[in-house]
């Protein structure tokens, strides 16, 4: 069975891609949480015209944090998907987008099909909503 895909675009103050992010990714992939499909620095230039960069393509100090980071990581954003992007940032915004697999996903997606379950429900909390719980959990474990 496959995990599920995920898209997340992250936009970060003075520089698109933080080392600490990077190795992150790096740690989840070498665990085999998640396989990245894809990386994508999107943005737009103090005129306003927009840019997008692929790893092969940042200057080699950057594009070095990535060696160690197994995928394809190329071609899964499209340009469509750039435009639609840029159009919500202002100038001299840079932000990342990132696709990736859910490789700890797809072994319990076919542990549950093994046990002839089903999926009912399945929603990410982010925000407000994870943080009152994550709150609640912190106190009562500690």
């Amino acid at each position: 069975m496959q995990g599920p895909v995920e898209f997340l675009l992250l936009e970060f103050d003075d520089r698109p891609l933080p080392p600490d992010l990077v190795l992150a990714l790096i740690e989840l992939s070498e665990s085999e949480a998640i396989r990245v499909l894809d990386i994508l620095v999107i943005g737009r230039n103090s005129a306003g015209e927009v840019y997008s960069v692929e790893i092969d393509d940042l200057d080699d100090d950057v594009r070095e944090l990535f060696y160690e980071l197994e995928g394809e990581y190329d071609g899964l954003i499209s340009e469509r998907d750039v435009e639609l992007i840029a159009e919500a940032m202002s100038p001299d915004e840079s932000a990342v987008a990132i696709v990736w697999r859910d490789l700890w996903a797809a072994r319990f997606a076919t542990s549950v099909a093994a046990a002839n379950g089903s999926v009912l429900v399945h929603e990410r909390l982010t925000g407000p909503s994870a943080e009152l719980i994550l709150a609640a959990d912190a106190a009562s474990a500690g």
